[in-house]
């Protein structure tokens, strides 16, 4: 009998975050979720909110879950667009 190696490398693995059904982003395999960082830091910036509170809530999910992503959160400027969220918010907006 023939022996035949099978071999899956699980890190080419592609994932897919769909924000709504026009915008798609892609990403690495990644078990912690910083690799999502800078895809989300640009949809947060995003006129449209069913593209804003998805990514917000990923980024919730990423800080919460991976204390030590809070330095991509600086490198990818998520901080001050969160602060301008803040300053912005208007009394009684829902979202």
């Amino acid at each position: 009998m023939k022996k035949l190696d099978v071999f899956i490398d699980v890190t080419m693995e592609k994932e897919t975050l769909r924000f709504d059904e026009t915008t798609f982003f892609t990403k690495e395999s990644d078990s912690n979720g910083i690799g999502n960082i800078p895809q989300l830091a640009i949809a947060i910036r995003s006129s449209d909110k069913n593209i804003q509170i998805p990514a917000l809530k990923s980024l919730l999910n990423i800080v919460v879950n991976v204390p030590e992503s809070v330095e991509a959160l600086y490198e990818n400027d998520v901080v001050s667009v969160l602060n301008k969220y803040i300053g912005g918010a208007q009394e009684g907006e829902i979202y």
